[in-house]
């Protein structure tokens, strides 16, 4: 598991570097630290909100069954001077054009946005942290293939400063790791990065030809 970790923080931070661009305003890049945790690994470690942007991604395996799991989980990891930012979820199981059962609210956290399946797995959630108030949805920059891909996007707005992109993806095992890579990924990065360069806006730049050395369980 740890020569796996060490692995994928090697590659992501390897592969970002600031852009080739006169307008960089020359925002720091912080090092990118991805990790496992248990729940009581994770409260030892004291994270500490105000000085770091945090993501947690859970594959839930159906959010109408596990809600009140992961209420109970945040209640233990969001302890002191610690919320995370951005909650991801996939699996969420929320069927397309099928309303949930039950309330997928959590406190403290904006309305999720979702991405709903229209096979009986995947779909995908982003819940925004209420402390961030200027974010938007990015459904242009979406991934969709039926029963094969879904994703959700946003953009935190930072006044002064290059704004956020922030996603999930969920890609079912029954669309291998290359095709995955070759049709959907490199387009993708390809053209939002392009994009951005033509507007000259600040964008902090994937090496895409990078992702064969990624750990196919990563993608």
């Amino acid at each position: 598991m740890v020569n796996h970790i060490n692995k994928i923080n090697a590659f992501l931070n390897n592969s970002f570097h600031p852009p080739d661009d006169d307008n960089y305003d020359g925002d720091n890049i912080s090092p990118i630290n991805c990790n496992y945790f248990e729940p009581e690994e994770f409260c030892k470690a004291k994270f500490d909100s105000s000085n770091c942007f945090s993501i947690l991604h859970l594959n839930i395996h159906s959010i109408q069954k596990h809600i009140e799991t992961l209420q109970t989980l945040l209640l233990t990891l969001e302890s002191g001077n610690f919320e995370f930012d951005i909650i991801a979820v996939s699996e969420s199981k929320l069927k397309s054009n099928i309303a949930p059962a039950v309330s997928i609210d959590i406190v403290n956290y904006h309305q999720p946005l979702s991405c709903p399946s229209e096979a009986n797995k995947g779909g995908v959630l982003l819940y925004v942290n209420k402390k961030i108030q200027n974010f938007k949805p990015r459904p242009d920059l979406c991934i969709y293939q039926s029963k094969l891909i879904e994703s959700s996007f946003i953009e935190i707005i930072n006044k002064g400063r290059s704004n956020h992109i922030i996603g999930v993806i969920y890609r079912r095992p029954t669309l291998g790791v290359d095709m995955f890579t070759d049709e959907c990924m490199r387009p993708f990065c390809g053209k939002n990065f392009k994009r951005k360069k033509q507007k000259h806006h600040n964008c902090r730049r994937l090496q895409y030809k990078s992702f064969e050395s990624l750990p196919h369980s990563f993608i």
